[in-house]
């Protein structure tokens, strides 16, 4: 865009200088028309440039929607992302559960993609602590209820 302005701006202070140096008369009238008429191509050049081919290969009307523009995803890369939010699901589970009900817990969230969504299939938690199992019962009641998913008790995370 830059080099555009200083394009209109150059051609327009060149075309300003010729018009002042040029004695009067029939020389003077076609200078001033040439000058006109190279900063009115110089000024529509990107409109020019939009409708032309380029490379020997048809330009798109629309040039935003070009083959290098197109994003292409890296399933390695979403898969990577979706693992890291369910490591920190994980984590906030297991800080928030020892906030509230200060029991230490580990937490294991099994997933699946659903289209382009992670969908959480289960959830595996283990009790670091011996609690008593009406406490246990209220936190995966809890759980189960924010997260809308299976929420099970393993002695080991092995399992499952």
């Amino acid at each position: 865009m830059s080099e555009y302005l200083l394009s209109v701006i150059g051609i327009v202070f060149i075309s300003a200088l010729l018009s002042a140096v040029t004695p009067d008369g029939k020389t003077a009238s076609v200078i001033k028309g040439a000058t006109r008429l190279c900063c009115l191509v110089v000024i529509l050049s990107p409109i020019v440039n939009f409708f032309v081919k380029k490379g020997g290969e048809e330009e798109k009307i629309f040039s935003v929607f070009s083959k290098e523009s197109v994003i292409q995803t890296d399933e390695s890369f979403i898969d990577y992302c979706s693992k890291i939010r369910i490591e920190n699901a994980q984590t906030l589970l297991t800080k928030e559960i020892d906030e509230r009900y200060g029991v230490e817990i580990d937490a294991k969230i099994e997933w699946s993609y659903q289209g382009e969504e992670i969908k959480i299939e289960r959830i595996l938690l283990q009790f670091t602590s011996g609690e008593n199992e009406s406490l246990q019962e209220e936190i995966v009641r809890e759980i189960s209820l924010k997260y809308g998913s299976k929420v099970e008790i393993y002695e080991e995370m092995g399992i499952g």
